[in-house]
């Protein structure tokens, strides 16, 4: 009896093994995905050169920092997440995808959030916002506190309580 039961697992476990690996038949698409085929395509849009206001090196520090700008912002913008010291929140609203990164209330002497956007480093003393927005809009990033500006490149320091930087795409 125990090798007929035996033989008889091992029997269902071959033809569950051959069962699995078999090819699979294509299921035939229902009528939805049939008639989205039928409907023509609407073609890509190529995509549009970045800005290039940003791609020589410098060096920002300020209280807070807004950034704007098209669709493919999040590909050249990084904010530095740090759960321990920064709360972060990310959403989508009428006017985009926003992501909102600040220092936590009960922190004492967090470290500045580092943020990058191409070749520029922004630390920031207490809050980020990031808003990509829908459509062609320029690249705008907003500073405000105590602001600090060093073109690495070259260029001079510059000291303000605010600085607007304004970035058009070709």
């Amino acid at each position: 009896m125990r090798l007929r039961t035996n033989a008889f697992v091992l029997v269902a476990s071959l033809a569950l093994a051959v069962a699995c690996s078999a090819p699979k038949k294509h299921a035939e698409p229902d009528a939805a995905a049939a008639a989205s085929e039928d409907r023509p395509k609407r073609p890509k849009e190529p995509e549009k050169p970045w800005t290039t206001a940003f791609a020589s090196k410098a060096a920002l520090v300020c209280d807070e920092v807004t950034i704007e700008g098209p669709p493919e912002l999040l590909n050249h913008v990084l904010v530095l997440q740090n759960g321990e010291f920064f709360d972060h929140e990310a959403h989508a609203t009428v006017d985009g995808f926003l992501q909102l990164t600040s220092v936590k209330p009960d922190v004492g002497g967090p470290p500045p959030i580092r943020v990058r956007i191409d070749a520029w480093t922004i630390d920031v003393l207490t809050r980020v916002r990031v808003l990509e927005r829908p459509g062609e809009v320029p690249v705008v990033v907003q500073v405000s506190g105590d602001v600090w500006f060093q073109d690495l490149a070259g260029g001079g320091e510059k000291r303000s309580a605010a600085m607007r930087f304004v970035g058009e795409r070709p």
